[in-house]
C-alpha cells in the first residue's frame, strides 16, 4: 500500500477579513454627591481591546469604551467636573477557515461620539467605533517528499520557496510609575482627565532576548490646589523596556513587534509632607511577537512506479514568501478653525491623533496608503461660562513608500500608527496640528503550488506494455520533457539518460530521437 512520507512546516496565512464599525448606546446617571449638568463642556473617547478568543469560524473581541465628560454645573459652583463612565463591548468578526492557532491582532477606535444631556443627571451616548481586525492562521504544512510502499518508485522533486513560521507570542507589560509634580505647579486638587499614547516603539533581538523600547505618553488635565483652584496641565513621558524571551535568533529571522495600549488609569496621591504632589499612573501595554524565515522545501512534484500504476491526489494552495520590510515616517499639517459657536483658545490642552480609515494598495515601484487622521483637540478659554471646550478635525492623508521590487500583485501587510502631536496656536480661533506617523510592515509574494495530499491504492499496468517492442524510438514533442516521457514508458529516468548519453535531462529538442527500453 504506497503512503506518502511528509515532513512538516509551520506556515502564516492571512484571513481576508473586514473592517467593522458599530454604533454603541450607553446612559449613565450622575453619581449622588456630584452637582447636576449645566452644560457638557468636552467628552473624552478612549477605546481598549481587552481580549480576543477565536473558534469556530469567527473571532470575538471584548472591548471597553471609556468616557470622561466634562461639564459646568448648575449652582454656583463655576468649576469644571468631570465623570468618568464605561461600556463594555463585543465585535464579532467572521474569520472563515480560522484555525486553532492563529494570531489576532485587533485595533479599535472611537471615530464619532455624541453625547446628549438629558436631564441634568442622566447623559445618553452614542458611539461610532472602528474596529480593524488583523488574523492569521499559524499551521502545520505537510509538505511531500516521498512514497513509501513501492520499490521500484521514480520521484521528481520541485525546490519551493515558503516563509515559515518560527515563533509567534504575546507579551504584557505593567507599568506603575510614580511621577512628581514639577517645581512651581499647583498641588493636586482634583484630576479633570488623563490621556495616554505610546510611541517611539524600537526592538532589536540579540541571543535569544528580544528588548522593546518606547514612552508612554501621559498628559494630565487638573484643578489645582491652590486660591483659585485654575486648571493646569502636565506632559509627562514615561519609558519603558521589556524584554522577552524568545527563540534562539541565528540572524536569519524577520520579527514583527506590533502593540497596544490595553488600559491606563492615572491618580493624584500624597508625598512625604502630605500634599497631593504625586501622579501614580497604571498602565499595560500588550506585544504581539511573530518571526519567520524564507527557506526552501524539497517538495515532492510528481511520481510513478516501474511495474504498477497509482493516481496522485493534489490540491491548490498559496504559499508566501516574504520580500523584505517597508517603512516610512512622514507628518501631516493642517490648519483648523474653531467651530462656529464654540469660545476661543486661550491654551490647549491635548491633541489627540488616531488613525481612522486606512486602505494600502500595492502598484509598480512602491505603495500607497490613503486614509484619515482623527484629532480631537481640548483647550482651555477665557470664557467664563464655557472655560473648557472640545471640537474634532478630520484630516485626510496619501503618502506613497517607494520600494522598485513591487508590483500590483504584491501583498502589503502594514501597520500604521501616530507617533507625536503638537500644535502652534496661530490665533485664539485658529490653531495649525501636526501629526507624526509611522508606518512600517511587511511585503509578500504568492505563489499557487499544485501540491500532493493522497496517493490511491496501486493498480497493475496496461496489459498492453507487455507486447511493447524491447526498445522504442520516441521522437521528441513540443512540450516533452525527459520526466514526462519516461513517466509515460514507465522507464527509469536514469537508464534513459544513460542510453541517449544525455547528461541534462533539461536539454532536449522537438525532433530528437530517443531510444526507450522495455521494462
Amino acid at each position: 500500500m504506497p503512503e506518502l512520507i511528509k515532513n512538516y512546516v509551520k506556515t502564516s496565512r492571512l484571513l481576508k477579513t473586514e473592517v467593522l464599525r458599530s454604533v454603541f448606546d450607553s446612559d449613565y446617571t450622575i453619581p449622588e454627591g456630584m452637582p447636576e449638568i449645566k452644560q457638557v463642556l468636552a467628552i473624552d473617547t478612549e477605546v481598549f481591546v481587552e481580549k480576543t478568543t477565536a473558534e469556530n469560524d469567527r473571532v470575538t473581541a471584548e472591548i471597553l469604551i471609556e468616557y470622561t465628560v466634562l461639564y459646568m454645573p448648575s449652582g454656583e459652583d463655576v468649576s469644571v467636573k468631570s465623570v468618568t463612565f464605561k461600556n463594555q463591548q463585543t465585535f464579532l468578526i467572521n474569520a472563515t477557515g480560522i484555525e486553532d492557532e492563529c494570531r489576532c491582532v485587533i485595533k479599535c477606535c472611537a471615530e464619532q461620539t455624541e453625547i446628549t444631556n438629558v436631564n441634568g443627571r442622566r447623559l445618553s451616548v452614542r458611539s461610532v467605533v472602528k474596529c480593524s481586525p488583523h488574523i492569521e492562521n499559524i499551521s502545520e504544512l505537510a509538505i511531500p517528499s516521498d512514497i513509501a510502499g513501492i520499490d521500484d518508485i521514480q520521484v521528481q522533486e520541485d525546490i519551493c520557496p515558503m516563509n515559515v513560521t518560527v515563533e509567534n507570542l504575546i507579551d504584557v507589560l505593567d507599568i506603575n510609575e510614580n511621577i512628581e509634580l514639577p517645581v512651581g505647579k499647583d498641588p493636586f486638587y482634583r484630576i479633570i482627565k488623563s490621556n495616554a499614547s505610546v510611541s517611539d516603539v524600537t526592538f532589536n533581538v540579540a541571543s535569544n532576548e528580544l528588548t522593546v523600547k518606547g514612552n508612554l505618553n501621559v498628559c494630565t488635565l487638573y484643578e489645582s490646589d491652590g486660591v483659585t483652584k485654575n486648571l493646569q496641565i502636565i506632559e509627562n513621558e514615561i519609558p519603558f523596556s521589556e524584554v522577552i524571551f524568545v527563540e534562539n535568533d541565528n540572524g536569519t529571522l524577520d520579527w514583527n513587534v506590533d502593540y497596544s495600549l490595553t488600559s491606563f488609569n492615572a491618580e493624584a496621591s500624597e508625598d512625604s509632607d502630605g500634599e497631593k504632589r504625586i501622579l501614580n499612573v497604571t498602565a499595560a501595554i500588550k506585544f504581539d511577537v511573530t518571526s519567520s524565515e524564507n527557506v526552501s522545501v524539497n517538495m515532492l512534484s510528481d511520481a510513478y512506479s516501474l511495474s504498477c500504476g497509482f493516481d496522485l491526489q493534489r490540491k491548490k494552495i498559496d504559499v508566501y514568501t516574504k520580500c523584505g520590510e517597508v517603512s516610512s515616517q512622514f507628518v501631516l499639517k493642517n490648519a483648523e478653525s474653531v467651530p462656529e459657536g464654540l469660545p476661543a483658545i486661550s491654551e490647549i490642552v491635548n491633541l489627540s491623533g488616531q488613525i481612522g480609515q486606512m486602505d494600502v494598495s500595492a502598484e509598480d515601484g512602491g505603495a500607497v496608503i490613503e486614509g484619515v487622521v482623527i484629532c480631537n483637540v481640548l483647550y482651555l478659554s477665557k470664557d467664563e461660562s464655557n472655560p473648557v471646550a472640545s471640537f474634532a478635525v478630520q484630516i485626510p492623508f496619501t503618502q506613497r513608500i517607494d520600494r522598485r521590487d513591487m508590483t500590483p500583485e504584491t501583498i502589503v501587510n502594514l501597520s500604521l500608527n501616530v507617533n507625536h502631536t503638537s500644535y502652534s496656536l496661530l490665533s485664539p480661533t485658529e490653531t495649525e496640528l501636526r501629526i507624526a506617523l509611522s508606518a512600517r510592515g511587511e511585503t509578500l509574494k504568492s505563489q499557487s503550488v499544485n501540491m500532493i495530499y493522497d496517493v490511491s491504492p496501486v493498480t497493475e499496468l496496461d496489459p498492453t506494455r507487455r507486447n511493447q517492442a524491447s526498445i522504442l524510438i520516441y521522437i521528441v514533442q513540443p512540450g516533452d520533457t525527459m520526466w514526462k516521457i519516461a513517466k509515460r514508458y514507465n522507464a527509469p529516468i536514469e537508464i534513459l539518460k544513460s542510453i541517449n548519453d544525455i547528461e541534462n535531462a533539461d536539454l532536449i529538442m522537438p525532433g530528437q530521437k530517443l531510444l526507450i527500453p522495455k521494462n
